[in-house]
């Protein structure tokens, strides 16, 4: 009886371990995502003044993958 407690307890454990790295890494990878973003949007923002556009169609791309793989992460949710 004892050893089925403790098979329990350790089962439970494990489990919350899973739950909680997989939570942590689902928040670094948003974070991850945020930065990218912030950092595409000042490049591009400095394109724009200093007027290259050969950086538009970069752009779309790239925004379109990010929504993709936001998609992706919220469905996993």
């Amino acid at each position: 009886m004892v050893v089925v407690v403790v098979v329990v307890m350790v089962l439970v454990l494990v489990l919350v371990l899973v739950v909680v790295v997989v939570v942590v890494v689902e928040v670094v990878v948003v974070i991850v995502m945020m930065v990218v973003v912030v950092v595409v949007v000042m490049v591009l923002w400095c394109a724009q003044k200093n007027h290259h556009h050969s950086l538009l169609s970069t752009w779309s791309i790239l925004t379109e993958q990010l929504t993709m793989r936001l998609i992706q992460l919220f469905v996993r949710f």
